[in-house]
């Protein structure tokens, strides 16, 4: 039992005062003044759906009424003559449609298109893709495989500033343009 510890007997630490030298000077802390939070925001207006040119739009719709005509004749396949022929009605209404620019707006929170709020945490990714004097876009992909990814036209909005704010929030990812994505680019729809 010689190993017993009695915890009555306590025994108190020595204090030993401190010895009277000179201070050292403390270091000067020098505080500058806070700057006022500032509230980034980008705003900008852009097309973001183009109007095809009439007269194109009535000739791709003929060749694909034509086409829905000659599936539907040869090939009996009666479902895809049917959506042949409402992709020219779409594209023909597309056409006759007027279109106006859309305002979009960055700050802390999310993207804003025409009021419709898009929160950083749905955004999966972004890239800027400039390569002047062709394309200048915002793309969004978000991270809901159902929801489709968005390009958004920079119009005279400095690049730069948008991937400076944008990676603040979201990572930076380059995104390829699909097959579709070039085709409707060729046909300017």
């Amino acid at each position: 039992m010689s190993q017993t510890i009695d915890l009555r007997k306590k025994e108190l630490p020595k204090i030993i005062p401190p010895t009277l030298s000179s201070p050292e000077p403390e270091p000067e802390i020098k505080v500058q003044p806070e700057l006022p939070a500032q509230v980034e925001t980008i705003s900008w207006h852009a097309m973001l759906h183009r109007v095809p040119l009439k007269e194109a739009a009535w000739y791709i719709a003929g060749i694909l009424f034509i086409a829905a005509t000659v599936v539907a004749y040869f090939r009996q396949d009666f479902l895809f003559s049917v959506i042949l022929a409402l992709v020219g009605i779409v594209l023909i209404l597309r056409a006759h449609s007027t279109a106006n620019p859309s305002h979009i707006h960055l700050d802390r929170t999310g993207i804003s298109i025409d009021g419709q709020k898009y929160l950083y945490r749905e955004v999966g990714s972004f890239w800027v893709d400039y390569q002047p004097p062709h394309t200048k876009e915002l793309s969004l992909q978000f991270k809901k495989v159902h929801h489709a990814s968005i390009r958004i036209p920079l119009e005279n909005t400095n690049p730069l500033e948008v991937r400076a704010h944008m990676i603040q929030f979201i990572p930076e990812k380059e995104h390829e343009r699909s097959t579709l994505d070039y085709v409707i680019r060729l046909l300017n729809l």
